[in-house]
């Protein structure tokens, strides 16, 4: 999620090209397999914090920009 937050204020901010992420991105960064990142995608997609655009590209959805960040402050009020 975090990867997708900060993708968005890059594109935002004019940082980025674009808002979008690879699902390649997120299999060169997290060292689990390529099935469970599937499913973290498919989790957050369902969930209705992304969208897949195309085969393997994701972005966030900008509308619910304020309920993704506190799932993420949720998640570090947890640990």
């Amino acid at each position: 999620m975090i990867y997708f937050i900060g993708q968005r204020f890059a594109y935002e901010g004019n940082l980025v090209e674009g808002d979008i992420l690879t699902s390649s991105f997120f299999y060169d960064r997290i060292d689990k397999s390529n099935r469970t990142v599937r499913n973290y995608l498919q989790d957050l997609r369902e969930a209705g914090f992304i969208t897949k655009e195309g085969q393997n590209e994701h972005r966030l959805l900008a509308e619910n920009l304020p309920r993704a960040l506190d799932r993420v402050e949720e998640a570090v009020e947890e640990e």
